[in-house]
C-alpha cells in the first residue's frame, strides 16, 4: 500500500485496524493532502489507557487526544480552531503515525503491541484527562458527549446541542443530589462534563445559545460537591481542569474560577489536617 507519509517513530503502538483510507475518508475538506506534508512538526505523541495524546507544532502547539472506542472508530478532538467537522490537519499527520497492519505503518510486525479498543475516553489538552479512565462513570460520559459533539460538527443538527445540554443537566442534578452520601462518585460525574466544557468551550459561546447557560451550571455544581469531596486527586484534577479559563461572559469566568478556588482551599486543608 503507498502511503504519502514519511513514517518516524515514537516508540508508541499503532492502531491495529487503521488504515490511510479512513483517515481520508474522515478528514475535513482540504486536511489529509495538507498533513501530508506535516510530519515533521509533530511534536509528541504518547499512549494512556484511553488512546493516545499528542502535540503537532503550528503557529501555536496544537494539543490532539485520540480516544479509543468499541469497535474501528475513534473520537478525535484538537484545540486548532477548524472547526468545519471532520479530522482536522493536526489529527490527520498522528493518526498517520497510528496506521497498523499495512506497509504506511510506522512499526514492522514483529515489534506491534496489538491493542483491542476499550470503552474509555477521556479528555481533554496535555492529556490532563487521563486519569478519568479509571473511572467507567467518567469514560461512558464522556465518550457519549464526544460522539455527540462529533456528529455536530458533522451535521450542524441543532437537535444534538439540545441533546448534550440535557445530559449535563442531567448529570449535574445527580451529582448535587449525591453530594452529602458520596460525593468523590459526584466528583467522577462532574470531572468529564469540566473537561468536555474546556475542550469543547466553541460549542458553549453564543449564539449556542443551548449550550451556553450550562456553563454556570457545571460550574455551580462543582462547587456545591467540592464542599463534601475528599479524594484528593479528584479534586486536584478538577482544580487543574478548570483553572485559566474565561468564558464568553464575566459570570461565567466568576463561576469557573470558584471551582479552581475552591478545589484549591480543600486541598489545601486537606494538607493540614
Amino acid at each position: 500500500v503507498y502511503c504519502w507519509f514519511q513514517p518516524m517513530s515514537f516508540s508508541v503502538p499503532p492502531i491495529p485496524w487503521l488504515t490511510t483510507n479512513f483517515i481520508k475518508s474522515s478528514a475535513s475538506p482540504g486536511s489529509y493532502q495538507r498533513s501530508t506534508k506535516m510530519v515533521r512538526d509533530i511534536v509528541s505523541i504518547s499512549k494512556n489507557e484511553s488512546g493516545y495524546s499528542a502535540v503537532v507544532a503550528g503557529s501555536n502547539n496544537y494539543h490532539i487526544n485520540i480516544i479509543l472506542t468499541q469497535g474501528t472508530d475513534v473520537i478525535c478532538d484538537c484545540s486548532c480552531p477548524d472547526r468545519r467537522g471532520g479530522y482536522c490537519k493536526h489529527t490527520c499527520v498522528v493518526l498517520s503515525q497510528l496506521v497498523g497492519g499495512t506497509s504506511s505503518s510506522s512499526f514492522s510486525s514483529n515489534v506491534v503491541t496489538h491493542v483491542s479498543p476499550v470503552k474509555t475516553t477521556s479528555n481533554v489538552y496535555s492529556s490532563p484527562t487521563s486519569s478519568l479512565v479509571a473511572s467507567n462513570v467518567g469514560a461512558s460520559l464522556l465518550n457519549e458527549l464526544g460522539q455527540l459533539a462529533n456528529n455536530f460538527a458533522q451535521t450542524n443538527d441543532g437537535s444534538l446541542l439540545a441533546k448534550i445540554a440535557c445530559t449535563i443537566y442531567k448529570n449535574c442534578k445527580e451529582a448535587i443530589s449525591n453530594a452529602k452520601y458520596n460525593p468523590n462518585r459526584s466528583l467522577e460525574k462532574l470531572i468529564p462534563l469540566v473537561s468536555f466544557c474546556s475542550q469543547r468551550s466553541h460549542l458553549f459561546s453564543p449564539p449556542s445559545t443551548q449550550l451556553s447557560a450550562t456553563i454556570e451550571t457545571v460550574a455551580r455544581a462543582c462547587s456545591h460537591v467540592l464542599i463534601y469531596a475528599t479524594d484528593k486527586g479528584k479534586i486536584e484534577e478538577l482544580r487543574r481542569l478548570s483553572s485559566a479559563r474565561n468564558w464568553f461572559s464575566s459570570s461565567a469566568t466568576a463561576y469557573w474560577q470558584d471551582i479552581s478556588e475552591i478545589a484549591s482551599r480543600t486541598l489545601k486543608t486537606s494538607a493540614l489536617n
